[in-house]
């Protein structure tokens, strides 16, 4: 069976993907591509990411998310049901703990898993990681949140070439872009390295924009929009929630209320929420740039930076830092940092240190 799905995949992939899936097919329907069995029951994610999880003996490594409840969700219920039907060996853990991660991948020649970027940083951070042999993983999973370029590169130092970080939400069924691993160069000209900070490409049978109020921005991956995307797993309405809908909708494009930048050859960088947007001296400052250079510092774990009132600027910018394990963070040592990698009116200009950051169970 397992092979037979591998063909179907295969034939799909081959039919919306003459260029590596680089170009979105444009308005295709994924259930008429798919065979009748499979119509209704495959994402653009899956069809990116499953090709490589089936196979007769690979192993599959599922954990809770670190934040997550007691019970499993709809979803990962029925990623294990497929992985199932295609003959995987599943290993499944009730909870997260990245001691227990780092024993369970060599112990059961883990192949494939799915890990978030807070996960990633807890695994990489453990003193069992250093001795741990994570040769056997083929693909890791990796979404909820944007993977930073610095952790990225950490965990392909770590784990090896097997991260696909996708951009996705439930509206979507998971499904948006992905960085795929040609793509994800850690050296070479900074038109290629740059991509590591980015999101990717639009999954195969996915559509995406970067819209202002002036239309598509331009592809010069500095002017902000607000990304759009269309596709036959994107969902049509909130339950029983006409307004929610239509604000969220612009025909038949939903509107993530995520903002980025494109660039000249299509790759999108997440920006941040349009709702968390820092207003400083009538300027528009967007948090997750920031954050990419604070987290750059060597001390430095994870980072929030977020707007707190001023009297001449209307907001200062302010970041929250917790140290890497073993770690001291000097403030000053971090703002002078950031501001020899900052524009002026980009610059921290106050920070504290936190033991942890509130995390959501993604």
């Amino acid at each position: 069976h397992a092979e037979s799905v591998i063909s179907k995949i295969d034939g799909v992939l081959g039919t919306v993907q003459p260029r590596d899936a680089d170009e979105g097919p444009g308005g295709r329907d994924l259930n008429d591509l798919l065979p009748a069995d499979m119509a209704g029951s495959v994402s653009p994610l899956e069809l990116e990411t499953l090709r490589t999880w089936i196979g007769k003996g690979n192993r599959v490594f599922v954990v809770k998310l670190v934040f997550g409840g007691d019970a499993y969700s709809a979803q990962e219920k029925t990623v294990i049901g497929k992985l199932q039907a295609c003959g995987e060996i599943i290993s499944v853990l009730p909870g997260f703990e990245p001691g227990a991660f780092c024993k369970a991948v060599p112990e059961f020649e883990v192949n494939h898993t799915i890990l978030v970027p807070t996960m990633v940083t807890m695994v990489l951070e453990h003193p069992a990681a250093a001795d741990t042999d994570f040769s056997t993983l083929r693909s890791v999973i990796s979404g909820g949140s944007p993977i930073s370029r610095e952790l990225l590169i950490d965990a392909r130092n770590a784990f090896g070439d097997v991260f696909f970080p996708h951009y996705g939400m439930a509206e979507t069924y998971s499904s948006g872009l992905i960085l795929r691993r040609h793509h994800q160069h850690t050296e070479g000209p900074e038109h290629l390295v740059r991509r590591l900070a980015s999101a990717g490409h639009p999954h195969v049978l996915i559509e995406a924009r970067v819209v202002d109020d002036d239309g598509d921005v331009p592809r010069d991956n500095t002017t902000v929009g607000e990304i759009w995307l269309r596709g036959d797993t994107v969902a049509d309405e909130y339950f029983r929630m006409p307004e929610e809908t239509a604000e969220a909708h612009e025909g038949d494009w939903f509107k993530t209320g995520d903002l980025g930048v494109v660039d000249d050859e299509g790759f999108i960088t997440i920006a941040g929420r349009a709702k968390d947007i820092i207003i400083t001296g009538g300027i528009n400052v967007h948090g997750r740039e920031i954050e990419e250079v604070v987290v750059q510092h060597p001390a430095v774990a994870m980072a929030a930076v977020i707007g707190v009132p001023h009297p001449k600027w209307g907001e200062q910018i302010h970041a929250v830092v917790v140290p890497r394990p073993d770690a001291e963070v000097d403030p000053e040592g971090v703002l002078a940092f950031c501001a020899e990698r900052l524009d002026g009116y980009k610059r921290t200009r106050s920070l504290s240190v936190a033991e942890e950051l509130p995390i959501t169970a993604t």
